[in-house]
């Protein structure tokens, strides 16, 4: 069988001498640098494997450099070993935290024409699209911020899956045209294909040259363990390529997502079903013939089946990295856990020899000559019944208690853990000992979220990323139409079709960027205490109004409570999303005018939003301003008319009711709305607006 390891003495392939063309020279790449994963990674994997494993509760086990895997530690007889593992909630509340700074795509127009306004909402839309038909939030995210605090770094990886998506289906007109062997194939399925975000395991992942930071490397190569089915399906090769591909060893740490035990390597030699898989990314080099466009290669076993430059047209190797923290001169990420670990062990010992010292002050030990006990098995340390013993009566060895020193040092470890993970017990629900002002909890509370403050920004970076490569990757890849729906401000929903060529857009030149994606957050979440405190703050200093309507939303955000906000208490909904969809047709060109029983209001301030956001800019053609400006304006006055109508309508019926109810009274007087009210016959139009209201509406309204 084939090995992957160097022969003693031999060099090393180098990356820049390796012919791309000949399978062979690849494969020996490949398999070289899967050897030097081993040595160069070895360090860094022993951590994470060790991190892991003391998360997941397996606190007992010692690493083995002989075996290079993990190992129980053995434990000599009557000796207690408890575990009380606080990493395990230390990280969860660490994940949970940062998980609070939503994820929410945003994309930048290329340019300020109106057509790349346009363009930006569309891919904002597919994006927010994607986010929730992924499950973004639980099968990308939260995966990806534990790998990072466990081990310190997360890879993910965008790339389009051809088996995803569904079957297209193919019409039996359509299908006669096609010849024959196409026909069989198209019989089994075509399927769309979609954009597929995965995580990478960390210790799946190896770069070089050794020593660079991700960003600066010439070559990434992945390694999975995978089934033949699988590698049959995805990469299209007959069973015999694969087969070639069994002959491999099956060497090397890697991750599965079935390996729960994290006790190590586990080598499936004897698995007919299983093939080891190796996908190798090069970057674009100008000075490397064969790599100007990059270079993609999968390797089964020792069997190249795949080759060639990066499918991609952003010729990117599609893979991100975020590291926890950095340390100067360390490529590699670094998380605290590593430096929690001697603390809970500590802490373990400590728990351990106080259980030990509790056991042996309530159940001492006897002193007894030699001999003296009849049957040792009747011998217990259970009250009552009757010993029998000859010789020297056998007595008991009291023990000592613990020193009140040991509880403090248990106290001592556990708060130094806390700081260095930046979880202490105000931001686990607990009342820190001696604070009793809140204004000190909210400041303690705000110390522990400035831990994650580096990690939070990295993090938004490195999602706004991914961002742009699933743009990229759909503005290739999706030929044919898709619906989206596109959520906005308001969670209004508006189903749009969409083709991967409507992402771009005429501009050119330096600078444009039609996938310039970011992410939006609020920042870490603040307790409920913490957010009534800021709107107290800013309510006081006069900057809001919580009466005022437009200043409602901004208190209800703070707070955290804007789902009550858009279907509780917001009664303007229906009345934003119409005035929103005539901006849209008003910005084509087209004109709806507004109604009379409308909430004017609400819609003029939306309209005046829009105005001010869109018409307002400075890129915007002359002509394309002359079009769409008098539509604007138009609208804007006849609905600041029926805003007039409606006032002085109101006006005169509180005068016609005054007047009947000083009649009533039999103290006639002149009405103080005589002075100040316009004479306007209720049952006349006002002049130049054209009312569209349902028949009999306005005769109703003007009968009174």
């Amino acid at each position: 069988m084939a090995d992957n390891r160097i022969a003693p003495g031999r060099t090393a392939q180098r990356f820049s001498k390796v012919k791309w063309s000949l399978d062979s020279a690849i494969a020996d790449f490949i398999n070289e640098a899967a050897h030097l994963k081993e040595r160069e990674n070895w360090e860094a994997e022993r951590q994470a494997d060790v991190n892991i494993a003391w998360y997941r509760g397996h606190q007992m086990l010692m690493w083995s450099k002989a075996a290079k895997q993990l190992r129980l530690k053995p434990n000599p007889w009557r000796r207690v070993r408890l575990m009380a593992n606080i990493l395990a909630p230390l990280v969860d509340g660490w994940v949970a935290k940062i998980g609070l700074d939503k994820i929410r795509f945003n994309v930048r127009p290329a340019t300020d024409d109106l057509e790349d306004h346009d363009t930006a909402e569309m891919s904002r839309g597919i994006l927010r699209n994607y986010q929730e038909m992924l499950k973004f939030n639980q099968r990308v995210v939260a995966p990806l911020d534990k790998w990072a605090i466990l081990t310190g770094e997360s890879y993910c990886k965008v790339l389009w899956d051809p088996g995803a998506g569904g079957d297209i289906p193919v019409q039996d007109a359509e299908m006669a045209m096609l010849p024959a062997n196409v026909q069989r194939q198209v019989r089994k399925g075509i399927q769309r294909g979609d954009v597929a975000v995965v995580d990478v395991p960390y210790f799946n992942i190896f770069w070089g040259p050794p020593g660079l930071p991700f960003d600066e490397a010439d070559w990434v190569l992945e390694i999975y363990d995978r089934s033949i089915p699988y590698v049959q399906a995805r990469y299209d090769v007959d069973m015999e390529a694969i087969a070639a591909g069994q002959k491999d060893k099956l060497t090397g740490r890697i991750w599965r997502s079935a390996d729960t035990s994290t006790f190590g390597q586990r080598a499936l030699t004897d698995d007919p079903e299983i093939v080891r898989v190796y996908v190798l990314w090069a970057r674009p080099n100008p000075g490397m013939n064969d790599l100007t466009k990059g270079f993609h290669a999968v390797q089964v076993g020792d069997k190249i089946i795949q080759k060639g430059e990066i499918p991609y047209q952003h010729k990117r190797i599609p893979i991100v990295q975020v590291k926890f923290s950095e340390v100067s001169g360390n490529p590699r990420g670094h998380t605290p856990v590593t430096d929690v670990l001697p603390l809970q062990a500590d802490i373990n010992r400590n728990i351990s020899q106080q259980a030990e010292n509790r056991e042996l002050v309530a159940n001492p030990v006897w002193m007894a000559a030699a001999g003296s006990i009849v049957d040792l098995n009747e011998w217990t340390n259970r009250p009552g019944g009757i010993r029998f013993y000859r010789g020297t009566k056998p007595e008991l060895e009291s023990g000592s208690a613990m020193p009140d020193q040991v509880n403090t040092q248990l106290a001592q470890s556990v708060r130094f853990a806390q700081d260095l993970i930046g979880l202490r017990d105000v931001s686990q629900a607990k009342n820190p000992p001696n604070v009793r002002s809140g204004r000190a909890i909210l400041a303690l509370r705000e110390a522990d979220d400035e831990r994650l403050g580096v990690f939070a920004e990295a993090r938004r970076e490195f999602f706004a990323d991914i961002g742009r490569l699933m743009l990229q990757t759909i503005s290739q890849y999706v030929t044919e139409e898709r619906l989206i729906r596109v959520m906005g401000q308001e969670d209004e929903g508006r189903v749009r079709r969409f083709t991967g060529s409507m992402l771009t857009g005429q501009a050119t030149g330096p600078g444009t960027n039609y996938f310039d994606v970011i992410v939006e957050t609020a920042g870490l979440s603040h307790s409920p205490a913490a957010r009534m405190e800021n709107v107290a703050a800013l309510a006081s200093q006069g900057f809001l109004r919580p009466e005022d309507p437009r200043h409602e939303r901004v208190v209800f955000e703070v707070l955290g409570l804007q789902n009550e906000a858009r279907y509780g208490l917001d009664k303007t909904r229906d009345a934003r999303e119409t005035q929103r969809r005539r901006n849209e047709i008003m910005l084509r060109g087209g004109y709806e005018p507004p109604n009379l029983w409308e909430r004017h209001e609400t819609m003029l301030e939306e309209l005046q939003m829009f105005m001010e956001k869109i018409l307002s800019r400075a890129g915007i053609e002359d002509q394309t301003r002359q079009r769409i400006v008098p539509n604007f304006v138009r609208y804007e006055s006849e609905i600041i008319k029926l805003m007039a109508v409606r006032t002085l309508r109101l006006q005169m019926l509180t005068k016609q009711a005054m007047q009947e109810f000083i009649q009533k009274q039999g103290a006639p007087q002149q009405f103080a709305g005589d002075r100040v009210a316009p004479q306007l016959p209720i049952d006349q139009p006002v002049p130049g607006l054209q009312m569209n209201a349902p028949p009999g509406l306005t005769e109703s309204m003007a009968g009174g």
